[in-house]
């Protein structure tokens, strides 16, 4: 039976300041085998630009081959200012 992990720890995933959890998640991810992310594309992309950086690495390819599953969510704004 497999086993559930998950990276980067509880704590880093919820820390408030993004500038600090950002470096803590890219320095804990980038030596992991990750097979699946979830998140918002704007910060995830940010994310991958930071490994590409610390590794000097020309795709995130390169850092998680085994990466098959993009998981993302966002919010449409176009309209809120109209319904405000």
């Amino acid at each position: 039976m497999g086993h559930w992990l998950r990276t980067p720890d509880l704590e880093i995933a919820l820390m408030d300041k993004w500038e600090d959890k950002l470096e803590k998640m890219a320095l804990q991810t980038v030596n992991e085998n990750v097979t699946s992310i979830s998140g918002v594309p704007t910060w995830t992309l940010i994310l991958f630009k930071r490994l590409l950086e610390m590794t000097g690495k020309k795709t995130i390819a390169e850092i998680w081959p085994d990466l098959e599953l993009y998981m993302h969510g966002g919010v449409f704004v176009y309209s809120l200012p109209r319904a405000i």
